[in-house]
């Protein structure tokens, strides 16, 4: 349940921070937002390049090409990630090491 609402605030609090502020209300970083768009979006263009060529790479197609849900994984995976190595998600974290070994 922490997962999904911390995955849910996150996604929330990033799509109202991409939107251009309206000039009425005030809210949003418009500076931020001229300054950095460009460089996100070639961040963003050169990542999916790198994937592209990884799952060329190692002989897979991305999880997204069968089932869409696979784009909202990737996003979870951080702030679970993120959330457990804050200390929370505890219960989670042992059946995942129980189940997969350890990584560290």
């Amino acid at each position: 349940m922490l997962l999904g609402l911390a995955t849910s605030l996150v996604n929330g609090a990033l799509i109202a921070l991409a939107h251009t502020p309206d000039a009425a209300t005030g809210w949003g970083l418009t500076a931020l937002y001229d300054a950095a768009w460009f460089p996100g979006l070639a961040v963003f263009v050169i990542g999916w390049i790198i994937q592209f060529v990884g799952h060329i790479f190692e002989g897979r197609k991305p999880a997204f090409v069968d089932d869409v849900v696979g784009l909202l994984v990737g996003p979870m995976f951080v702030v679970g990630e993120v959330l457990m190595m804050a200390g929370m998600l505890r219960g989670m974290h042992s059946l995942i090491e129980a189940q997969a070994g350890a990584t560290r």
